[in-house]
């Protein structure tokens, strides 16, 4: 008997489940095969990407290079190999890196393209910068230019040179230098030598100063008249200006050149000169301190002849009337002299960098620029000079170029200033000595360099014995050898810096050997 159905209601129409499944299978083949599409395309992307890098990386390594005139244990092409081999691998291990993003991988590419076409162009224009090296050379080239040719040709050693890759695709060209590796980058390397012609201050201060005005003046005293640039009371403005646009930050080569090649010298106390020099690696720079100490020992360890002074510090003269000499021992340098000289002396050595652009420069301190302006306006009184009239009425006397003078009248006072300057430099200086104003004294360090000893005071008498010239205390070093230092002396001798510039121009235009 048929079960009953109450309660439950109609059943609905029957599932055809077979058709349900057979579907379902339908879907899963398909979404199956749809998966093994994409897997093949991957793959035959990630086939053509390798394909690709590899051909890539062979590219890299196919770079011939055939340089000539190299010397060295390594041959150019020797270190292009080394690089090649260096940059395929690590093309092909950056292009397999999972963690680098596809830009990433694009960045070292193109860094390592460009670098490798800059070495490139490094090795075939490297014979073509040697010979214009020697050619500027030859010509006149700056300070500056000397110094980065030196650079530049030190690299056609290349017994101690590499090309690296780092982590970013760049080349950096390596050099050893006393175990410490040297970098440069591609860019750097090509543009190392720059010829920047030197600057000729002289030529430039005449260049300036002709649009200065010069003006007169006349003492109320004397009722001498001068003409000078100095009496324009814009004059100082002018100067200062002219020195900060010849010193201008945005071109250190002119800058440094002002100082390196127009004869700059400072000598130290201890008559020492001191002169500014380039370094651009810390070994260079030590090597610099380390020869300079040196000099500067020999220097001090010689014997000297200085003037024989009695117990009141005054020279003695002999028979004939010149200045009894005595023979000082040289000594050796104490060891706070070594430090001192060596903090000083560092503070002449100047670093060298590159700018916004690559290009090298020297990198000045605040102490060079200082430097360079007292330089500049020291030449600019050397030459200047002024139009003089030695009375109201009489005819005119013109210095510091300004033609041939009427009449040759130079003051008795800097006549003997300028012969006892002239007789110092040569070792006698007891007339220079009385040029001096009273408690001043000179200790002569030999060589035609003195120095000027301020006067005592009460104290140092008490304390200090006084055949000791030390115990003044040294206010200036000055080289005799050349005249333009004579304006140092204007506080010592009472004779102005300005009267010296115009007596001296006189004085050089009078042939003393034709006077009576």
């Amino acid at each position: 008997m048929a079960e009953s159905t109450k309660g439950y209601g109609q059943l609905g129409p029957s599932i055809n489940w077979g058709g349900l499944f057979a579907g379902l299978s339908n879907d899963i083949t398909k979404n199956q095969q749809l998966q093994l599409q994409a897997k093949r395309k991957k793959q035959l992307k990630m086939e053509e990407d390798q394909i690709a890098s590899m051909e890539r990386a062979a590219e890299f390594g196919e770079l011939e290079f055939t340089p000539e005139n190299f010397t060295g244990n390594n041959s150019f092409q020797d270190i292009i190999q080394g690089a090649t081999y260096q940059i395929k691998n690590n093309y092909l291990d950056i292009n397999k890196n999972p963690n680098l993003t596809k830009l990433q991988k694009s960045i070292f590419e193109q860094n390592t393209a460009t670098d490798m076409a800059e070495l490139a162009n490094i090795s075939k224009s490297f014979n073509t910068v040697i010979q214009q090296i020697k050619k500027d050379s030859e010509e006149g080239q700056s300070n500056f230019s000397a110094y980065q040719g030196n650079r530049y040709m030190s690299q056609i050693n290349l017994s101690n040179k590499s090309v690296k890759q780092v982590p970013d695709g760049h080349l950096i060209w390596t050099q050893d230098v006393d175990g410490v590796e040297v970098q440069m980058t591609m860019p750097q390397l090509q543009q190392l030598y720059v010829n920047s012609p030197p600057v000729d201050l002289n030529k430039r201060n005449k260049q300036v100063s002709s649009g200065w005005g010069a003006e007169d003046a006349v003492n109320p005293i004397s009722g001498v008249k001068t003409r000078s640039f100095k009496n324009n009371p814009d004059f100082a403005f002018a100067v200062s200006t002219y020195i900060t646009e010849m010193l201008d930050p945005s071109n250190p080569r002119d800058a440094w050149s002002v100082i390196a090649d127009n004869g700059y010298t400072k000598v130290n106390d201890l008559g020492y000169p001191q002169k500014y020099e380039l370094y651009s690696t810390a070994s260079e720079k030590n090597n610099i301190l380390d020869k300079k100490l040196a000099e500067f020992r020999i220097g001090m360890g010689l014997d000297k002849m200085v003037p024989d002074l009695d117990k009141d510090n005054k020279q003695q003269q002999n028979k004939d009337g010149t200045v009894k000499m005595k023979t000082e021992p040289g000594r050796d340098i104490t060891k706070k002299e070594a430090e001192d000289f060596l903090i000083e002396t560092e503070g002449y050595l100047v670093p060298t960098g590159t700018d916004a652009l690559g290009m090298p420069i020297p990198l000045l301190t605040e102490q060079f620029y200082n430097d360079a302006g007292d330089f500049i306006a020291k030449t600019i009184d050397t030459q200047l000079g002024s139009t003089i009239s030695s009375a109201p009425g009489k005819k005119t006397n013109r210095g510091g170029g300004g033609g041939t003078p009427k009449t040759k009248t130079v003051s008795k006072q800097y006549e003997l200033f300028r012969k006892g300057w002239e007789k110092a430099a040569k070792g006698d200086v007891s007339q220079l000595q009385r040029r001096l104003k009273k408690g001043y004294k000179i200790n002569n360090l030999g060589n035609g360099i003195i120095e000027i000893l301020k006067p005592p005071s009460a104290t140092d008498r008490a304390l200090i014995p006084s055949t000791s010239p030390e115990y003044r205390g040294v206010e200036a070093t000055i080289d005799l050898k050349d005249i333009n230092n004579q304006y140092m002396m204007d506080i010592y001798t009472g004779i102005s810096a300005d009267k010296m510039g115009v007596q001296n121009e006189l004085y050089n235009q009078i042939d003393y050997s034709k006077l009576k």
